[in-house]
């Protein structure tokens, strides 16, 4: 929660409790002066002398000018209360005093008074005058403003895309030691996409900015060297740069190394960075965990554990996960077997892209397990299955495919894959 949200927050309540108040305050004064008035009319009928009667007069006119004040207040009171916040209705104000302020000399005020047009932070977005905001503060020294202004270049926000004019402003940070600069000139120069490639360059813009522990520096720096496409291969540079990205809690550093620990045989520590990349979200290292406690070591397997890692994945259909998912319901390795389940994830899996899946799914409308037998799809299934795979691993499949044409072949085919299916569910592999 941010200081401005927080503030806000604060007026709001406050605000509503002085309504509170006032509403309060109100009733009493009607309960009091209706009293009054009350006392007042029985008096006038009373005989009690005409002098005690002239006085109360007096204080009762007072008490009815108490009971119409309490109106006032009370119909003040609510109106207040369902009124929208001040605060909201104030965004115009605040954003004409943010002009006004901008006028200060300080670089880093500026700048975020940039920023907040640019994002919309309880201002209006307004790109113009973040330019412009930015624009000042690099008059001012900033190197912030001189990334932002690249960045706003670069994306068209506020002007047309220029290339050039992006550059030079990122150049004009990354110079003033800015290190997202850096990261940027870095990986631009290395990818050659926007710029002319420029390996020596983009090799001292990302180590400046890895000097200054940039997690995203660390990273593409990692990967160069472990892809040994750009420059030669250094698996032992790759690890270092991977493992300080880490450090770091950059997810993908996390995954990438923690593949190399599992290629070299450590899966305890491949696991333990494979968690630490799915706490944040990312579905290769859910699914790899999956993987783990489905196919790992005996002390390691766990099927529920397996199938929650899987589901992770299958939400952002990850194809691996959906061909697991089912894998686990056709062998009913946390539930009893469930061939219908498994049809419907194998679909999945095979529309995403899974190989293995277009086998399983043929299989399946062959014997007529869990959805209806239908010949010709299990023909379109093993037909993409066998083009997609290789072909030592797919010449079952090729015979398979072959059968189907033939209707004593088929039949015979049919009630061993039947028989063959129904027993996977009773092994445990």
């Amino acid at each position: 929660m941010n200081e401005i949200m927080l503030e806000n927050i604060v007026a709001l309540v406050t605000e509503k409790v002085i309504y509170i108040a006032l509403i309060y305050i109100s009733w009493r004064g009607l309960k009091f002066g209706a009293r009054k008035v009350a006392l007042f009319m029985k008096m006038v009928n009373s005989e009690k002398p005409l002098g005690v009667k002239a006085l109360a007069l007096v204080k009762t006119i007072l008490y009815v000018v108490l009971f119409c004040a309490s109106i006032v207040l009370a119909l003040t009171g609510v109106r207040g209360f369902l009124s929208k916040p001040n605060f909201v209705k104030s965004k115009v104000n605040v954003d004409k005093s943010l002009v006004g302020l901008s006028e200060a000399k300080d670089p880093v005020f500026v700048c975020s008074l940039g920023c907040k047009y640019l994002l919309g932070d309880n201002v209006e977005k307004n790109y113009d005058l973040a330019k412009k905001h930015f624009e000042t503060a690099t008059k001012l020294g900033s190197a912030q403003a001189f990334f932002m202004l690249g960045f706003m270049h670069q994306s068209g926000l506020g002007c047309e895309i220029d290339i050039k004019k992006s550059l030079e402003c990122y150049h004009k940070s990354a110079e003033k030691n800015y290190v997202e600069a850096q990261t940027v000139l870095g990986v631009n120069y290395v990818e050659g996409v926007v710029v002319e490639r420029d390996i020596e360059k983009g090799l001292h813009y990302l180590k400046l900015a890895a000097g200054q522990n940039n997690g995203k520096a660390f990273y593409v720096l990692g990967a160069l060297y472990e892809n040994g496409e750009v420059i030669p291969q250094n698996m032992v540079e790759a690890k270092k740069y991977y493992g300080l990205a880490a450090k770091k809690n950059e997810q993908k550093s996390q995954l990438r190394l923690g593949i190399i620990f599992k290629h070299e045989g450590n899966f305890k520590k491949a696991k333990e960075l494979f968690e630490a990349a799915a706490k944040q979200g990312n579905i290769e290292a859910n699914v790899l965990l999956g993987d783990f406690y489905l196919h790992g070591s005996e002390d390691m397997r766990n099927y529920a554990k397996a199938e929650k890692y899987f589901r992770r994945g299958a939400r952002h259909n990850e194809p691996s996960a959906l061909y697991s998912l089912g894998f686990i319901a056709l062998r009913g390795l946390t539930e009893k077997a469930d061939y219908r389940k498994a049809a419907v994830y194998f679909e999945r899996a095979a529309k995403y892209g899974s190989i293995s899946a277009q086998n399983d799914i043929a299989l399946l409308y062959i014997t007529g397990l869990g959805v209806e037998k239908d010949i010709e799809k299990a023909k379109q299934h093993l037909s993409s299955f066998v083009m997609a795979a290789d072909v030592e691993y797919s010449s079952d499949s090729a015979e398979v495919l072959k059968m189907l044409d033939d209707s004593v072949a088929l039949e015979a085919l049919t009630q061993s894959l039947e028989k063959s299916i129904l027993q996977l569910a009773q092994r445990d592999d």
